[in-house]
């Protein structure tokens, strides 16, 4: 499936990452341009401006959610700002095809939550945050100055939450093995880790968790 594939009036996600953060947005598509794999889409609009998507080291993704299907994304979209008819839209492109994430494996949830690290086999330990997880990992970020972690060594955190749609508390202890380090530009260190076993009921969690978020974005 490329771009132009879309339908008009169909629904996309937005994420934008620099560095650590992560924001998402929705949008609807327009109108398609075959000729280019492009698409155009309805400006989003905050604090009276259109979010133009600009900025050093800026990367977006664009999704699209099924309740039937697995989501597919387009990585790293190029966006500009086109006027047409006297109306701004997004000029969305993509040379490559969607990929399809596999919700059983390689689907990584956004958690975004600040955590407490505890640093290899001793008792001592930093807050961070908890960048995401997956059944078979997660990722930490912290500031590089708090504390010097390498590969190969282990770390635990937990994550709790609760999902009110099911009235249901949840909380995970996930021990991990660091496997890749990325320093970013501001400073923080993402650090992400392999999870030494299994997590029984993570897997679970993290469907119901997208099937409400899938559910949220189409409503």
């Amino acid at each position: 499936m490329y771009l132009n594939d879309l339908e008009q009036g169909q629904k996309i996600n937005l994420t934008a990452r620099i560095g650590s953060e992560i924001l998402e947005f929705e949008s609807t598509v327009v109108d398609t341009v075959a000729s280019t794999h492009s698409i155009l889409a309805e400006t989003i609009i905050k604090n009276d401006r259109i979010i133009s998507f600009k900025g050093k080291g800026l990367l977006v993704d664009l999704m699209i959610y099924s309740a039937d299907n697995a989501p597919k994304v387009f990585k790293n979209v190029s966006i500009k700002l086109v006027q047409l008819k006297g109306i701004i839209y997004y000029n969305i492109s993509s040379l490559a095809e969607a990929l399809i994430l596999n919700r059983r494996q390689s689907f990584r949830m956004y958690v975004g939550e600040a955590v407490v690290i505890q640093c290899g086999s001793n008792h001592s330990t930093v807050d961070g945050v908890l960048k995401d997880v997956s059944n078979t990992g997660f990722a930490v970020t912290l500031e590089e100055a708090r504390v010097e972690m390498h590969e190969g060594q282990v770390i635990h955190t937990v994550l709790n939450d609760r999902i009110d749609e099911i009235a249901k508390n949840y909380t995970f202890q996930l021990y991990g093995l660091i496997v890749r380090k990325v320093e970013l530009e501001n400073g923080r260190v993402i650090y992400g880790c392999k999870l030494n076993n299994p997590v029984p009921g993570l897997e679970n969690y993290i469907m119901i968790k997208e099937r409400i978020r899938i559910r949220d974005s189409k409503s």
